[in-house]
């Protein structure tokens, strides 16, 4: 997936590192946790915050970037992006970002959101801030959009008030997509965390503020090795 209907990189990142700076779940017992997620991406062509809720702040500091943002955040936001000195870059179809990471587009009908799209020489990593447009909307545009299987889903599922039939419904869907790794966070609830935890195992990421997970150092099972956990 590039900039519409370009052919993606057949490399992929060979060294990326995502660090979790904020998450309403605990991780590092040295950082507080605030409601909204927010990672640090890594050893690709550019350093890259994603969904970053205190963006005036980083402004203040480093005002020579760019800041992607849906073409359906309201204007004030994006006039004040600009105000600061950043250079701001509306999203609405998928484009790419820079080598191998890619902004999957503006995605949603009430909530429009974006997620980022990464190619690893493992396989591609989904990273999503809330999934308000339906998580597996997401894996399924990302799956179209992008060759190559689904190392790692992460990031916020918005299953923290879905039951646990609906939430069983996601884990098939992930399991029958070949979705190796699974790193459920922000507003998944302690429910969905627990029931993909119990499904997937050890290819169970559990991930909080302060987590920072090495994806070279994550092993490279086959799907069947991914079978790991208990699923009802």
């Amino acid at each position: 997936m590039c900039e519409q209907n370009a052919p993606v990189s057949a490399l992929g990142v060979d060294d990326l590192a995502i660090k979790i700076v904020c998450d309403n779940n605990p991780y590092a017992s040295e950082l507080n946790t605030a409601w909204g997620f927010s990672a640090m991406l890594t050893g690709a062509e550019k350093t890259i915050p994603f969904d970053t809720g205190g963006l005036s702040s980083l402004l203040e500091k480093n005002r020579q970037v760019a800041v992607y943002v849906p073409k359906s955040f309201p204007k004030n936001f994006r006039e004040n992006v600009q105000k600061k000195g950043a250079k701001l870059i509306e999203v609405k179809e998928p484009l790419k970002i820079c080598q191998d990471i890619y902004s999957a587009g503006q995605l949603g009908k009430l909530i429009k959101e974006q997620f980022l799209i990464i190619r690893t020489k493992a396989g591609l990593i989904i990273m999503t801030g809330c999934a308000h447009p339906g998580i597996l909307k997401m894996v399924e545009a990302a799956r179209d959009s992008a060759d190559g299987d689904i190392l790692l889903v992460m990031g916020g599922f918005h299953l923290e008030w879905a039951t646990t039939g609906k939430i069983q419904k996601v884990i098939s869907a992930f399991r029958q997509l070949h979705v190796q790794y699974v790193g459920p966070c922000h507003c998944c609830g302690h429910r969905a965390r627990s029931l993909f935890e119990r499904c997937y195992g050890k290819n169970y990421i559990n991930i909080g503020a302060g987590k920072v997970i090495a994806v070279a150092k994550l092993p490279s099972p086959g799907y069947r090795d991914a079978q790991s956990g208990v699923c009802d």
